[in-house]
């Protein structure tokens, strides 16, 4: 089903941003103040 498959590409490629993102905030932080404070969460 060409409907089934696009609706789970748009899904898998929202999850993907969402934890790309979520690394790149958590790299950031530890580059930035390693063992600091991290309530960036």
């Amino acid at each position: 089903m060409p409907v089934k498959y696009a609706t789970h590409s748009e899904n898998f490629a929202s999850t993907t941003r969402l934890t790309m993102a979520c690394v790149t905030n958590m790299a950031s932080g530890k580059i930035r103040e390693r063992g600091g404070s991290n309530n960036n969460a």
